[in-house]
């Protein structure tokens, strides 16, 4: 990572120095303006970061001739002042600022600039791009592969669906609007409704719409993210990262999760968002005796003998409290009816968006 310091006063240029590269951060630290132009000119600079007084010009006059150069309109732009003004910081935001530090607070903004160190490494990962948009498509995945990402494009809903159906992803990026009889909403709903763990695969939506009733659906369909045409390559790219990064995340607390569930003596089972079991342990299958082929895909009140409504009531429990618990009957394969004491827990993503269901059950017995 390149970072641009521009800072006139010798004393925090040797600061600046000391700092950035004894955590190996590159730095280059011009004193003007004038010189930093030439400095963006000519060079790839990641990160800028420019004191608020200069010899030639002032920090946010400079700031706002950066963002009118084609390459640095998206990168990041750090201010630095020893000022505490609610009016400059609204100024400096409102003409393209990043961020705004206090020369005091010198050590938390290597810590910052660190976050972009992060942001600039490769990603080992595979992905499924879907866009009719033969130059759309072309664009974007250039952007992928410069990081090391593996894409796989396709220009239908049908062929994603194929490809989804054939082979492993960390990711899915799709245009909502596509050519053919899949559109992107329809490849959504039938990656959610898969039994297996690619339903949990991360879903990043591209739309050429921005308001709020799109938002919603978007996330009640189970897309996980989404950006706004035209499309932005540093924001797709951040919330690509972001995505696998959380994914993976999540798969290593699921694995963890998965482990205990096994082994645990009671009969638990897990559903996704839409109330369908995608997948049971063995107590499970012992106490009920069903097999675990048996109730995929099925609701987990399919062996209830509760009418639906008080079914309903349940589930209305779980989603505005995030759990319930209590005595149900149930019906085992056999036939027989039995007491079972369950316990129904919701579990949600970052943006509080039900992702899953895990239920635990165990034969019931009066006291």
């Amino acid at each position: 990572m390149k970072v641009l310091a521009i800072e006139s006063v010798k004393l925090f240029q040797c600061i600046i120095s000391n700092l950035f590269e004894s955590n190996d951060i590159s730095v280059i630290i011009k004193a003007t303006g004038e010189d930093a132009l030439t400095v963006l000119n000519t060079q790839d600079i990641d990160v800028i970061c420019v004191s608020m007084y200069l010899p030639d010009t002032d920090g946010i006059a400079l700031s706002q001739k950066i963002r009118q150069l084609n390459k640095y309109k998206h990168i990041p732009i750090i201010l630095f002042t020893s000022e505490e003004s609610p009016e400059l910081l609204t100024k400096a935001m409102s003409i393209g600022v990043t961020e705004i530090f206090n020369k005091k607070d010198i050590q938390q903004l290597v810590i910052y600039i660190k976050r972009f160190t992060i942001q600039h490494q490769n990603i080992d990962a595979k992905i499924l791009y879907v866009e009719d948009m033969l130059s759309q498509r072309a664009v974007i995945t250039a952007f992928f592969e410069e990081l090391g990402i593996q894409v796989d494009g396709c220009s239908s809903g049908e062929e994603a669906w194929e490809k989804i159906q054939q082979n492993s992803y960390d990711l899915v990026v799709t245009d909502i609007i596509l050519e053919g009889n899949m559109s992107g909403i329809g490849l959504v709903n039938n990656i959610r409704r898969m039994s297996d763990n690619k339903g949990d695969m991360p879903i990043l939506a591209v739309t050429g719409f921005d308001d709020i009733s799109r938002r919603i659906e978007l996330f009640h369909l189970g897309v996980n993210d989404y950006v706004i045409k035209p499309v932005i390559q540093q924001e797709i790219i951040a919330r690509v990262r972001n995505l696998i990064s959380l994914y993976r995340a999540t798969q290593d607390q699921a694995n963890l999760v998965i482990d205990v569930f096994k082994k645990s003596t009671e009969g638990v089972f897990m559903t996704k968002y839409n109330k369908t079991i995608s997948s049971v342990n063995k107590a499970f299958v012992k106490i009920t005796g069903f097999s675990e082929v048996e109730v995929l895909g099925k609701s987990p009140m399919w062996i209830s003998t509760k009418n639906t409504d008080d079914n309903d009531e349940i589930w209305k429990s779980v989603d505005n409290t995030g759990s319930w618990e209590g005595k149900v009957m149930r019906k085992h394969k056999d036939g027989t009816i039995f007491s079972a004491w369950l316990n129904l827990i919701s579990i949600k993503n970052p943006q509080d968006i039900i992702t899953h269901y895990i239920g635990r059950i165990h034969s019931y017995k009066e006291r």
